[in-house]
């Protein structure tokens, strides 16, 4: 029989919340950026011009 330390399951616990909390924090700020770009009365197209370019250049950098 193997002995389960209690210190490996709360720390696997606390992995689980942060990749929860991770994930929820990405699906909304998918979300306000799917808002962002589909409201037309929400900020001055040049911004939304600027925020896409930023955007695209971010990934394109990562990549």
């Amino acid at each position: 029989m193997s002995v389960i330390d209690p210190q490996d399951v709360s720390r696997s616990r606390w992995l689980q919340v942060g990749w929860a909390f991770m994930l929820l924090g990405a699906l909304l700020a998918a979300a306000n950026a799917i808002l962002f770009m589909s409201i037309d009365a929400y900020g001055h197209p040049g911004i939304k011009s600027r925020f896409i370019a930023t955007e695209i250049a971010g990934w394109m950098h990562t990549r």
